[in-house]
């Protein structure tokens, strides 16, 4: 399910390799299914997740009528507090039960103070570094009618229940027309249904990025996303992967299993050379063609004991299984109770007892940083509270999302979506500055300005 997701990630460059080895092993040519509501090359997943299969393969899409309605609004980035002013909007524009999305763990903080500022109430946060726990009782508290909406980042994206959602809100541009999609379906989510998404911008750029995404999703762009070949880190993983299940294991086999699948693009010479590279560090060992785990392998992923520190640098075998790194994150405890996951780095750069952070939707005074069991106790606090910051990556945006926004910038407006008529002025501004200065934009051109000793580059794809 969600085969988007995998398959444009080592996620599922990873699943695609074991999957041919699943094949070895059982010695059975199985049924491969994948689902996705939202992939751009159908033909292309089909033939990556039927890899070696001899069996018949079909592409079967389910033709239902999904409308949407998506209006853009409009903040301005100047003004005093623009995140005051989004939860102003915001509270005018919830419609009870509504999700609000937003880009990250950060903003779904920021957003939730603001919204307490004005004395917004029945709204809870619902992101990845929240417990469980807690994130479990928004869904049920929304799916009963308690909520008014929950701010909510990637995690309710995709799959979870949380019951009939009336309209979903999301908090500047996403960056991506599928990921829109995929936060705008789940409202109206039956067949035929009418989902409703308000996009909430920021400043006129991201304005113009809002309006280029939501008229792409209007006209069923889906940006096509899938990884073309398996990245050389995957592939050695894997190849140790056969050696911890199969035991000491012939370099030919290995070899012909793996370039069954479409993904794998290493002619031999460079899976002799990659071969030469992990022997050489002593990653694995090479007897005559016979490939098992060499020392360096045991140092690098090692098991844990309760009561053995585990080196800097090595990591622990659960992680070898897979390509999501473990999060190195303390754990924040109010009590018994957990709160949520607080990066480490972060903690040993920002944090300090006494100081006041928000998590979960709420402030908490630090009593106690355990640094050897990546423990932070707190109590409930109120008044002026520092945001954390998580890692994370952003969107890529997709050419076709660039090609709209110059479109956008230069004055072709869509008619098929309600917008904000402060927001049109300000690209007017633009487009105008433009003009004014002989300036043509396109894809083709980079403009080059010097301002105060600064270069700058504006490219808009």
């Amino acid at each position: 399910d969600e085969l988007h997701e995998l398959l444009s990630s080592k996620r599922g460059v990873q699943l695609l390799l074991l999957l041919e080895r699943l094949k070895y092993i059982s010695g059975y040519d199985f049924q491969r299914i994948g689902l996705s509501a939202t992939i751009g090359s159908p033909k292309k997943a089909l033939d990556l997740l039927s890899g070696s299969s001899k069996r018949e393969k079909q592409v079967i899409s389910v033709d239902f009528s999904k409308e949407y309605k998506f209006e853009v609004k409009y903040i301005n980035e100047s003004d005093e507090d623009p995140w005051l002013n989004v939860a102003k909007t915001l509270t005018q524009t919830i419609e009870k039960p509504s999700l609000v999305f937003v880009n990250s763990r950060y903003i779904a903080e920021r957003v939730k103070h603001s919204l307490e500022t004005i004395g917004a109430k029945n709204i809870f946060v619902h992101h990845s570094s929240v417990s469980a726990q807690l994130r479990e009782e928004a869904e049920n508290r929304l799916k009963q009618g308690e909520l008014s909406a929950i701010v909510c980042t990637k995690t309710l994206e995709l799959g979870i229940d949380v019951g009939s959602v009336k309209k979903v809100i999301q908090i500047k541009s996403p960056g991506k027309v599928s990921n829109l999609i995929q936060r705008v379906g789940r409202s109206g989510h039956t067949s035929g249904g009418l989902s409703i998404g308000d996009i909430i911008s920021i400043g006129p750029i991201d304005f113009a990025e809002a309006i280029s995404e939501a008229s792409l999703a209007k006209h069923s762009f889906v940006e096509n996303d899938i990884i073309n070949e398996a990245p050389i880190d995957v592939i050695a993983k894997e190849i140790l992967g056969f050696t911890l299940g199969d035991g000491p294991t012939d370099l030919n086999i290995i070899y012909d299993v793996f370039s069954q699948s479409p993904i794998f693009k290493v002619s031999r010479k460079q899976f002799n050379e990659l071969i030469k590279y992990m022997q050489q560090n002593g990653v694995i060992k090479n007897e005559d063609g016979i490939i098992s785990p060499g020392n360096t392998f045991y140092k690098i992923w090692k098991f844990k004991s309760k009561d053995q520190m585990k080196a800097w640098w090595s990591r622990s075998f659960s992680e070898f299984f897979t390509t999501i790194p473990e999060k190195d994150v303390f754990v924040v405890k109010s009590g018994d109770d957990t709160i949520g996951y607080v990066d480490s780095i972060y903690v040993y750069r920002n944090l300090r007892i006494g100081d006041v952070i928000r998590l979960a939707g709420g402030s908490w005074e630090i009593k106690r940083i355990d640094d050897m069991n990546g423990r932070i106790d707190v109590i409930p606090s109120s008044g002026i509270a520092e945001i954390p910051l998580w890692k994370g990556e952003g969107a890529k945006r997709n050419q076709a999302i660039s090609k709209q926004f110059i479109k956008v910038i230069m004055g072709e407006i869509p008619n098929d979506i309600t917008i904000d008529k402060n927001g049109l002025e300000e690209l007017l501004k633009i487009k105008e500055n433009y003009i004014n200065n002989n300036v043509t934009i396109d894809e083709n051109k980079i403009i080059y300005e010097q301002h105060d000793g600064e270069h700058i580059f504006i490219y808009p794809i």
